[in-house]
């Protein structure tokens, strides 16, 4: 069985803490995806952990942003480990993990 990396963005609206994000992201992966712990979601990932937002997100375009994920998912995450992320300066959550599969 191998991995796969991915994130996920949700807005600031949907969840009123980083927790509750990772919590609703995780309930709606195992409701649509299942309860196989190699369905290739989030469901996937043993909790979450919140690091500081990196300073200057605000002001990065695409690619700046797309490099850091990148560097979350090489540097902080792991399969069958948690997820890791932030919450933006605009108040939304970003979650990278490995998923299962």
């Amino acid at each position: 069985m191998g991995a796969h990396s991915d994130y996920n963005i949700v807005q600031k609206g949907d969840a009123k803490d980083f927790s509750s994000a990772y919590q609703m992201l995780v309930d709606d992966a195992l409701h649509s995806s299942g309860h196989d712990p190699y369905n290739g979601t989030i469901s996937t990932t043993e909790g979450c952990t919140e690091i500081p937002c990196p300073e200057g997100w605000e002001d990065w375009e695409g690619p700046e942003r797309s490099a850091f994920i990148n560097k979350l998912w090489d540097e902080k995450c792991e399969k069958w480990g948690p997820a890791v992320g932030f919450t933006t300066p605009d108040g939304n959550f970003i979650l990278a993990y490995w998923a299962a599969e």
